[in-house]
């Protein structure tokens, strides 16, 4: 085969040549064919052919040289394609049967093999797979072994949790830890260890022992870190910064419905900018669909023209009321009004108002992600939720961490002694890490999460329920996409009916 030839004429001599049948072929085709397929960006058919190459020819150096070349580039390319989530079929298929085979042949492959086949295929939303590479990686790879950690860290990141690969993680974790006391990851996962076995009150306390090695800037950066920077479930924290909290959004001004008929309040939360796309037409969409319900909207740094909205609304709505705040004159913002963080204020606003609102309506509230749409009414299981003091409708129903085991997307918070307490005591965790200038994205869930275990221990917690599915996506729809992307098909929908958002069809 001439090895001068560009890629696409060598891929074409190698599938020429193979029709003569497999002996045909020498080391050098396979080598040859595999570096065109590369060099064209083809690293799943590279892969391939290289590990075909290699069992026809275990003995040639120059084989095994290549694979290992190609296993890496190969790697590499599905750790650029995974942060986009679009990793090929074929190029995890590739990955894994590539493990297996460097597994036999070259045990001392690198960890990096197993990362990029674990990412790859949780892209691909193959659990078992994943689970395969990771079980494959925790036998080969020497312990201490940075990548394991990683790997074990994605399959937390997508729902897929294996406790005896995070004990395993634990232990990895502890060898890397003894030579870099600052190493990230060692940090998380012992942590996360703890945290699986339910040993909250010293993840907490070894936390600010391990946070306290890093400078803030750095915690600020590394979200593994970030997390367990949010985490607080000592006593001690709860009564000295969460239960002494000024009250947030001092300024804030209420308008509640004038008729509140049904089981249940629907609170809708958002900032002027995403009331303008899609609270704006999503509300008038929400008192349709529902229409034994009342309707809350509360609106962060509203403009003059959302406040006209708002009020033209209430006026022709009796079942609509609305609360509005400024974030700068929160006394629990910083004074220097951090851009990044501004998101994390818009998210947790709903949990500063929760008190306020259920005080005012005197009855359970069911909080609903703005970006979404009621496909059916709602009232009949919030009528079945009335016996619980608390629920959060999640899809995944597992363990997998702190920061993400209570999601914040529906809600469902009775107005009973126990869950205004609850309301209070999130509202006041969320308040206290603003206040010490960490407002950092998934405060609100670390919030609920942490506050119910504080309560706990307290004996005072509410009857919490996980609503594992519970039937959300049969009446709830987020749509996928941007927000404006998101924003397009709900206006879409709405139009579709018929129904007028705000100051006409959207």
């Amino acid at each position: 085969m001439m090895r001068e030839a560009g890629p696409e004429a060598v891929i074409t001599a190698f599938a020429r040549k193979s029709k003569q049948g497999m002996k045909a072929l020498d080391a050098a085709d396979w080598m040859a064919v595999s570096v065109a397929q590369a060099t064209l960006g083809a690293w799943g058919e590279a892969l391939h052919l290289i590990m075909q190459g290699t069992l026809a020819y275990p003995d040639v150096p120059e084989v095994r040289d290549l694979f290992e070349r190609i296993i890496v580039g190969a790697a590499r390319e599905a750790g650029r394609l995974y942060d986009r989530r679009e990793v090929p079929r074929s190029l995890a298929q590739a990955l894994y049967q590539a493990i297996q085979v460097s597994h036999a042949r070259f045990p001392e492959e690198s960890g990096l093999t197993y990362l990029a086949g674990v990412a790859a295929h949780v892209c691909l939303k193959d659990e078992e797979a994943a689970l395969a590479c990771a079980r494959l990686a925790q036998r080969c790879l020497p312990k201490g072994d940075a990548s394991f950690l990683v790997l074990v860290m994605i399959l937390l990141d997508h729902a897929i949790v294996d406790r005896p690969l995070i004990r395993e993680a634990a232990r990895y974790a502890l060898v890397l830890w003894r030579r870099n006391p600052q190493d990230i990851g060692a940090v998380y996962s012992v942590l996360f260890e703890l945290y699986t076995r339910g040993r909250l009150v010293e993840a907490s306390r070894l936390a600010r022992r391990l946070l306290a090695r890093f400078d803030q800037a750095t915690v600020a950066d590394a979200p593994s870190l970030k997390f367990w920077d949010l985490f607080e479930v000592r006593d001690s924290f709860f009564r000295a910064q969460v239960l002494t909290q000024p009250r947030p959004l001092a300024d804030v001004r209420l308008e509640k419905a004038t008729h509140a008929p049904g089981p249940a309040v629907l609170l809708v939360s958002c900032d002027g900018g995403y009331w303008r796309l899609f609270t704006k037409w999503g509300a008038p969409h929400i008192l349709a669909r529902a229409p034994g319900l009342a309707v809350h909207v509360h609106l962060v740094d509203p403009e003059p023209a959302d406040l006209a909205d708002l009020e033209a609304l209430r006026a022709r709505e009796p079942r609509f009321g609305f609360s509005v705040n400024q974030r700068a004159t929160d006394p629990i913002w910083p004074a220097d009004d951090p851009a990044a963080y501004r998101k994390t204020y818009y998210a947790c606003a709903r949990f500063l108002a929760l008190p306020r609102l259920i005080a005012a309506y005197d009855k359970p509230i069911l909080l609903l992600d703005a970006d979404g749409i009621l496909r059916a009414d709602p009232e009949p299981i919030v009528a079945d939720w009335q016996a619980r003091d608390v629920g959060f409708a999640v899809r995944h129903g597992k363990a997998i961490g702190p920061f993400r085991e209570f999601t914040c997307s529906t809600l469902y918070l009775n107005d009973r002694a126990s869950a205004r307490f609850y309301a209070e005591v999130v509202a006041g965790y969320i308040a206290a890490f603003m206040a010490n200038g960490k407002p950092y994205w998934t405060l609100d869930q670390v919030a609920l999460y942490c506050a119910y275990h504080w309560m706990k221990g307290q004996g005072v917690a509410p009857r919490l329920e996980l609503l594992d599915g519970c039937g959300v996506d049969e009446w709830f729809l987020s749509p996928d996409g941007s927000a404006e992307e998101k924003s397009a098909k709900i206006k879409a929908m709405i139009a579709a009916e018929g129904l007028d958002g705000v100051g006409g069809q959207p």
